[in-house]
């Protein structure tokens, strides 16, 4: 293989994850992304990397801002499946996979899609990444799903120039909270889920 080409590819993989300065750091970059403990000291173990990612998004949760609680009804409303003409449409990266559509077909299930991942986990042990464009989601949220309580809370963080994935580090926390809420209104509803389809579309237990 071309050395020109393995080296242009090495380049492109790791910006993705801020490693990669300039040129004249190659050598420094590649080694360190060769040693799996530069990630941190939990870093190959892909279980603890990924509780300890956990771990972060749960620490975040307490700094969201307050939301009126819903009601029954509209944690109901808000939780429907949708047909497809209606779903979100979002991106899964995989080292192996590529990139491939998803459709979101309610709010749970973009809040699994969009459940946090540690860049090791992603990067080494050959999981999967999922993006979605924030103010796409937003206005999803607001205009599809109707929940204009979350919308709303979502709008700050997404009407910037920020990258998408440091959007979607301000809104996961958001979404969590906003389903926990859901959960406390009408835990029933999402029992009764639970047992119809048995684990969510999204889940990461399979990484």
């Amino acid at each position: 293989m071309d050395k020109e080409v393995t080296k242009k590819n090495f380049e492109q993989t790791v910006v993705v994850f801020g490693e990669y300065k300039n040129k004249k750091n190659f050598s420094k970059t590649q080694n360190k992304v060769r040693n799996g403990r530069t990630w941190g000291k939990n870093a190959l173990n892909p279980i603890k990397s990924q509780l300890e990612q956990s771990k972060k998004e749960e620490l975040l949760e307490e700094k969201v801002a307050f939301m009126p609680l819903p009601t029954i009804e509209e944690v109901e409303y808000y939780s429907r499946k949708l047909d497809l003409d209606d779903a979100a449409v979002g991106v899964e990266f995989s080292r192996c996979g590529g990139t491939q559509p998803q459709h979101i077909l309610s709010f749970p299930d973009s809040v699994a899609f969009l459940e946090p991942i540690s860049p090791y986990v992603a990067w080494q042990v050959h999981g999967s990444a999922h993006m979605i464009g924030g103010a796409y989601y937003a206005d999803w949220i607001r205009n599809t799903i109707g929940d204009i309580v979350l919308a709303d809370a979502l709008k700050p963080f997404v009407e910037n120039d920020e990258a998408m994935g440091k959007q979607l580090a301000k809104i996961r926390p958001i979404i969590r909270v906003r389903l926990k809420q859901y959960k406390k209104v009408h835990p029933e509803f999402f029992e009764n889920q639970a047992k119809a389809k048995g684990e969510k579309s999204f889940s990461r237990a399979s990484v």
